[in-house]
């Protein structure tokens, strides 16, 4: 399965990447929004996590490129942010948990 993962802070990023590659996951991962965009438009993956804030586009702009580019796209979106707003927005987007 492949997963294109997006969080810019580098150690959680590669800790992430790190544990997911531990279960067989195939991971391309990004630490800004323009290079996970520019992912998302090359390749098709079977899962997208998606951190909020990020540099560039943020992870609603990538989200919303994804479901428009991809209707049935499996994505998470991850956040330290515990407002139920953001949380809100990214269901509202079209993002699966």
């Amino acid at each position: 399965m492949k997963v294109l993962l997006l969080e810019d802070d580098f150690s959680t990023n590669a800790a992430m990447v790190h544990e997911l590659e531990e279960f067989g996951f195939i991971v391309d991962s990004c630490l800004d929004g323009e290079s996970a965009m520019n992912l998302v438009y090359e390749k098709k993956h079977d899962l997208y996590v998606l951190d909020i804030n990020v540099p560039n586009f943020d992870g609603y702009e990538v989200l919303k490129f994804i479901v428009e580019k991809y209707p049935n796209a499996l994505t998470i979106m991850i956040s330290t942010h515990i407002e139920i707003e953001y949380l809100k927005k990214a269901f509202a987007l079209g993002s699966n948990d």
